[in-house]
């Protein structure tokens, strides 16, 4: 969790600068590592279920955070 909040962090930050290509980079590598970690290590833990839907609604991915 704490690594996807870093990566949505620094997007932030380079949204604020302009730069829209490392801004979608970093919110893509998050979105990646949320779906690892779903998919292997945490599949029983429901904080990180409920983190990757909200990362997604903020992104406005609904069908992803339905899923």
């Amino acid at each position: 969790y704490e690594a996807c909040a870093y990566l949505e962090q620094t997007s932030r930050t380079y949204s604020e600068r302009g730069d829209a290509h490392l801004t979608k980079r970093f919110l893509d590598e998050a979105s990646t590592l949320y779906e690892r970690a779903i998919q292997t290590y945490m599949r029983s833990n429901m904080l990180i279920h409920f983190a990757y839907a909200d990362f997604e609604e903020h992104r406005l991915n609904i069908d992803k955070a339905r899923a």
